[in-house]
């Protein structure tokens, strides 16, 4: 179920429930007065004194709850007709996962689910409510310090590696799409304080000056002024940091004072040449740009290969986007009802993915994953064995000399993985200490020798899998496997296949992938063969 539809599940109960909260202590202290034959015919009472007494004993007592209860939540149900109009307002219709939806979602949760919602006063009827919010509200199984953090983190993100106009988000719109939520002028000087206080000047002055322009679209003039104050501030702060070459904050390459930042971060992305540092190339390449020159794509083709036996009837649809390092990507890999079934068995046993000798969760991978062994479903058997076919390398699972088990991952709205190697990079003194200390058995399986991933989904907006270093972008097609060796011929990790995955801007993006130590293939692939040619004509 979608976030959406749950928030839109609870606001119709919590309506139903306080509606029928103000009848069911009316009836609850007649039961005891009625025959259980006769709960539900007021008309069948005895007319006796006695009886009439008891029912207005019973009567004024009902009243004396009612006064009780109306004192206690009148002001609460002022409080949730607030909420519930908020709720209507800015969530019409489902939407699938996007940064702003989320954002907003964290805010109303922020504001509104807390004790004046449902006090602990309030009569028993309401108690499954409140057990409801506390369940969402508390630390294990609600919004938490760190899911507000990557919301908001994912919210920046988002905007400046698509270089977003923030106006079309705050009217609810995302690279082309509706997400159903508009942004308060409020949200945006929010984001703009956070991107500065974290030294990103740059996202921060941006988001500054079209808050400004919002405010002023919507009339809001007080916030425009307090918006253009805070600019011509901001502006003069971050010039004074470029002129005194302080380091550590994202700055723009020139002085800003006096032009429009937005206007500035548009020259650059212009600009952006494969040749530069990585970090330029990235945001580029995330939003589909080919950074490679005419004379490398010239090289690259495409051609139906069979690699072995089992492939001559139907052949790997092959698409090489890297001659060296070799990189490819194999199109139609998985069926449809082959990715569904993969994502079935993987999501119960999802988790926060982590990275690392040390396998600690980190800030620079927002996903969740699984691994899941051969052993655990025979599709995932299959999987490997279809990898060995197509690849040439021992990918099928054995215990005492296995390869990495396969990985599934999921990344919701601003989900990404920064840039990294697959290759472990054993001849660092530090890592291979490391791994000596947690995982000693992966030094003997030595160096990750090629990498399998496989889109299990597409992704409305965002998700690529880029090679900033190679000016590869790759949009996510289901069921296409992209393969890379990550060695040279000497057995040394090749630094050139860098390579990151775009955050997700909305939707959801599924992939799973498996990397081969290459102690694993000593008679499989010789040293030679790892890289692959060019065929001949």
């Amino acid at each position: 179920m979608e976030p959406a539809d749950r928030c839109g599940s609870f606001a119709g109960w919590l309506t139903a429930l306080l509606l029928c909260s103000m009848v069911v202590p009316m009836l609850l202290p007649l039961l005891p007065l009625l025959p259980a034959a006769q709960a539900s015919q007021l008309s069948g009472i005895s007319a006796s004194a006695a009886r009439l007494d008891q029912l207005f004993d019973a009567e004024r007592h009902i009243v004396g709850q009612l006064e009780h209860f109306v004192q206690l939540s009148e002001r609460r149900l002022q409080h949730a007709k607030r909420y519930l109009e908020l709720y209507r307002d800015e969530v019409s219709t489902a939407r699938p996962s996007n940064p702003v939806r989320d954002f907003r979602l964290l805010q109303r949760v922020e504001k509104h689910w807390n004790e004046d919602l449902v006090p602990d006063q309030l009569l028993e009827t309401l108690t499954s409510i409140r057990n409801e919010l506390g369940r969402f509200v508390s630390a294990e199984g609600g919004p938490g310090a760190r899911e507000a953090v990557e919301t908001i983190s994912a919210m920046l993100m988002v905007q400046h590696v698509y270089n977003i106009d923030i106006g079309e988000l705050a009217d609810g719109r995302l690279l082309g799409l509706d997400t159903g939520t508009k942004m308060a002028v409020s949200d945006i000087h929010k984001l703009a304080e956070i991107a500065i206080n974290s030294k990103s000047f740059q996202s921060g002055l941006v988001w500054l000056e079209t808050g400004a322009k919002v405010a002023r679209a919507r009339n809001e003039t007080e916030w425009a002024n307090r918006l253009d104050r805070r600019l011509l501030e901001a502006k003069r702060k971050h010039d004074d940091l470029l002129a005194a070459a302080v380091g550590g904050y994202e700055l723009f390459p020139t002085a800003v004072m006096g032009r429009s930042p937005s206007a500035v971060r548009n020259e650059m992305e212009r600009d952006v040449k494969l040749s530069e540092e990585y970090t330029r190339t990235f945001g580029a390449l995330c939003r589909g740009r080919d950074l490679r020159e005419a004379w490398q794509r010239a090289k690259l083709y495409c051609a139906y290969e069979k690699p072995h036996p089992y492939l001559y009837l139907q052949p790997l649809k092959t698409e090489v986007h890297s001659i060296e390092p070799y990189l490819c990507v194999y199109h139609d890999f998985l069926r449809q009802d082959e990715m569904q079934q993969l994502m079935e068995i993987a999501e119960p046993k999802m988790q926060r993915s982590v990275v690392g000798a040390d396998g600690e969760s980190t800030w620079s991978r927002v996903s969740t994953s699984a691994r899941l062994e051969d052993g655990h479903h025979p599709l995932v058997a299959a999987l490997s064995l279809r990898m060995q076919m197509v690849t040439g390398l021992d990918t099928v699972h054995r215990r005492g000399y296995p390869q990495e088990t396969l990985q599934v991952c999921e990344y919701g709205a601003g989900g990404f993985f920064q840039w990294h190697h697959d290759f472990l990079n054993l001849e660092d003194s530090a890592v291979r200490e490391s791994y000596l200390r947690v995982h000693p058995l992966q030094l003997e399986y030595g160096e990750r020798i090629a990498t399998v991933m496989i889109y299990l989904s597409s992704v409305l907006r965002g998700g690529r899998t880029v090679f900033p270093l190679l000016g590869v972008s790759l949009e996510p097609q289901p069921g296409s496997a992209v393969y890379w060796d990550n060695l040279r011929p000497d057995g040394t990790g090749d630094r050139r296949t860098l390579h990151a995955g775009c955050p997700v801007a909305f939707g959801y993006k599924w992939s799973t992938s498996a990397s081969d130590p290459r102690c694993k293939q000593v008679h499989q692939v010789h040293c030679a063969d790892i890289q692959k040619t060019v065929p001949e004509d």
